[in-house]
């Protein structure tokens, strides 16, 4: 695989990461639920942004 895109697929399953395809509303129900889930961690944790 030698184009940009081929790379780039090589380099996500060599560090185990799942490629699926969805629709745009259903991306975005996705990136919600991983905000509402990670949230109260990144609160607790007390990290901040430099």
């Amino acid at each position: 695989m030698g184009s940009i895109a081929g790379r780039a697929l090589s380099r996500a399953v060599a560090v185990a990461m799942d490629i699926v395809a969805s629709q745009p509303n259903e991306y975005r129900a996705f990136i919600k639920a991983q905000i509402e889930k990670w949230t109260p961690l990144v609160k607790a944790s007390g990290a901040r942004v430099d």
